[in-house]
């Protein structure tokens, strides 16, 4: 059986951000947060996979179908 993953609902609206504009900058203006903040979730991410990329957090997330995050819900769990 494969190992559920928990992301908090603000990182995967970091991730989902990052994926239309991989810039930390940019997404950090989307989402009203720090850079520092936006790659902080990012590392998070990748540590919590085992993996070096951020595109792999991505692809994952993607492929879980967690994209649908209703905003009020945004700094609740989400379990994938």
């Amino acid at each position: 059986m494969p190992r559920l993953i928990r992301f908090s609902n603000r990182q995967l609206a970091v991730i989902q951000a990052w994926g239309g504009t991989p810039d930390p900058a940019a997404v950090a203006n989307q989402l009203h947060i720090s850079i520092h903040t936006v790659q902080t979730h990012l590392k998070r991410m990748r540590r919590k996979l085992g993996v070096r990329k951020t595109v792999q957090v991505w692809l994952y997330v993607r492929g879980e179908g967690a994209w649908h995050i209703p905003s009020s819900r945004l700094d609740k769990q989400s379990i994938l």
